[in-house]
């Protein structure tokens, strides 16, 4: 094999490793953080309610220490019919990371069931 095509199937295999590695470490921090999102002139990118609230996730919720705050949540399909703002008692979510999602006051569901976040230290 002359030196060209080796050093071509080299940077080619160091590329691919790379770019999993960055993919991966976007995607392991990536989570559907729960009740931290907002709305209206409060509300950015990140913490704009994305889409689908099912009845198996206000069930996991009502099982929790955020039943009360979350007693009205309704099913819904998608962020346009979300109601906003989880500090009006409307269940939605959206994704970050998960310290983001702690420093939020945020949560996770995972297996129908309600994971508190720990507090992210500074």
């Amino acid at each position: 094999m002359s030196n060209k095509k080796v050093l071509v199937g080299a940077a080619l295999a160091g590329l691919a490793v790379g770019a999993l590695s960055v993919s991966a470490s976007a995607n392991a921090e990536d989570v559907k953080c729960w009740g931290a999102n907002a709305c209206g002139a409060k509300s950015t990118d990140k913490t704009k309610a994305a889409c689908g609230v099912k009845q198996e996730d206000i069930d996991a919720v009502k099982k929790s220490e955020f039943a009360k705050k979350f007693s009205k949540a309704k099913v819904h399909e998608c962020g346009t019919h979300a109601e906003c703002g989880a500090s009006k008692g409307n269940l939605n979510w959206f994704h970050t990371s998960k310290d983001d999602c702690a420093s939020l006051g945020g949560f996770l569901i995972v297996d129908n069931s309600v994971k508190k976040l720990p507090k992210v230290k500074k």
